[in-house]
């Protein structure tokens, strides 16, 4: 009998993949599912590193696509803490080509920076225009924030305990 594939097994599958890839042992462990919510939160050695994805952007201005990620109640505990991370997984809705997924990947203090500490919202917006190169800009326009984030960003991650 054949596994079933989904879709957020392709799309955590990314995220995952690029971490294992770094040549170096991690430990690593599903702690919380939730069937009818797209972010999963993985222990990795140390870290807890929260997933989400969009399968295609929500909006388009040019070239300038934009996802736009909500985080539920029971996501965002914890969210602030030094050990969590999250990486969202921008999608198209046909993969095709080298460069059509972007993994944003924010640790905590640019989660802070976002979000506010305490919590002040639960949305951020994810733009990417392909012809720009290394970045992503994320905002969360209910508090007026954005901040820059390198395209490789989660491979230069050092999780925590390795």
């Amino acid at each position: 009998m054949s596994a079933i594939v989904k879709k957020y097994h392709l799309f955590h599958g990314a995220v995952l993949t690029n971490l294992l890839r770094k040549g170096r042992t991690v430990n690593l462990c599903l702690i919380e599912t939730k069937p009818k919510e797209d972010g999963l939160t993985y222990r990795i050695n140390d870290a807890r590193l929260l997933i989400k994805y969009k399968s295609n952007f929500d909006s388009q201005a040019g070239t300038e696509m934009a996802w736009n990620f909500r985080f539920t109640e029971r996501e965002t505990e914890g969210l602030l803490d030094e050990d969590h991370s999250v990486a969202l997984v921008c999608g198209r809705r046909k993969i095709d080509s080298v460069g059509t997924i972007q993994i944003c990947h924010l640790k905590s203090d640019k989660i802070r920076g976002l979000l506010g500490s305490p919590l002040q919202a639960r949305n951020l917006s994810v733009k990417f225009s392909p012809g720009t190169g290394k970045s992503l800009r994320v905002a969360c326009n209910k508090r007026d924030t954005e901040t820059i984030v390198a395209r490789s960003a989660l491979n230069k991650w050092e999780i925590p305990g390795s």
